[in-house]
């Protein structure tokens, strides 16, 4: 692959949900092109899917070879693939800084699926990314991200998560709907306008369509904004995973579990706020 160009990293376990997040993947890299890098991690879930199934390793060396084969008829991208041997919580983010991935686009299917990347399995892979990475579930990539909710709280860290909204923005021609948090006190209600009002002023400078939009009430936040997604077909909701976006128990919580496992289905990027 070519040193200078992004690349966007793919686990699988060729489960229905991680070969949607491959063609996710394969949009996401055409749009910003970027390289592609499938990776499979052979732990004991594999080893034993093997043995059931009494198939080899290179068994799934041939099904990653036949993904290739089917990317390359249908686009023009560079596309790697590899199976390495260890913790999928471990190597996955190892194999993103390894190759100095931009993003990682990880295919997450609740129970099903022999590696069982669900729930805190899941958060763990996330919370511990140096990139962004996008969850996807079973629905299909479509037209892409042409409706981006993008939740507002009083939080300071939220640069990282423009500048990702105007890529994204620019590349998809996409409308972010700016859905604020609602609060009562004066001294929050001071702070979230003010974060806002600079989250608000960087998408005019970056001539970035957008909507504002203020929960209804301060309770079951996580909640209204799932709603709001669901009626403006959101296609992507953009989150910090650590900066209480949702409530105070956000941090590897239900209500973090309950956005990526939305039941529409609306992929998210989690973003984590670098030190």
């Amino acid at each position: 692959m070519d040193s200078g160009r992004n690349v966007i990293l793919i686990p699988t376990d060729f489960s229905e949900a991680c070969t949607n997040a491959i063609e996710h993947g394969v949009e996401l890299a055409k749009n910003f092109n970027s390289d592609v890098y499938i990776l499979h991690v052979l732990n004991k879930d594999t080893k034993v899917y093997l043995q059931k199934n009494k198939l080899k390793i290179e068994d799934l060396q041939h099904q990653l070879d036949e993904i290739v084969d089917s990317i390359k008829l249908q686009h023009d991208l560079e596309v790697r693939t590899e199976i390495k041997k260890g913790s999928i919580f471990n190597e996955i983010n190892a194999t993103a800084k390894e190759i100095e991935a931009c993003m990682v686009v990880l295919g997450t299917h609740g129970k099903k699926g022999f590696q069982h990347i669900f729930g805190s399995h899941a958060m763990r892979i996330i919370m511990s990314s140096d990139v962004p990475v996008i969850v996807v579930q079973n629905r299909a990539y479509g037209c892409g991200y042409e409706n981006i909710v993008f939740p507002v709280n009083e939080s300071i860290e939220f640069e990282q998560k423009v500048d990702w909204a105007v890529k994204l923005a620019k590349v998809f021609n996409s409308k972010i709907h700016v859905y604020k948090y609602k609060e009562t006190d004066p001294e929050i209600v001071s702070n979230i306008n003010s974060v806002n009002h600079q989250i608000l002023s960087a998408f005019e400078h970056n001539k970035v369509e957008f909507i504002e939009k203020e929960a209804e009430s301060e309770s079951a936040y996580s909640t209204q904004l799932l709603d709001y997604a669901v009626s403006k077909s959101a296609d992507l909701i953009l989150i910090m995973t650590n900066n209480d976006e949702f409530e105070p128990s956000f941090i590897l919580g239900a209500p973090e579990e309950k956005m990526i496992y939305n039941p529409s289905q609306i992929p998210v990027m989690c973003i984590n706020p670098k030190n």
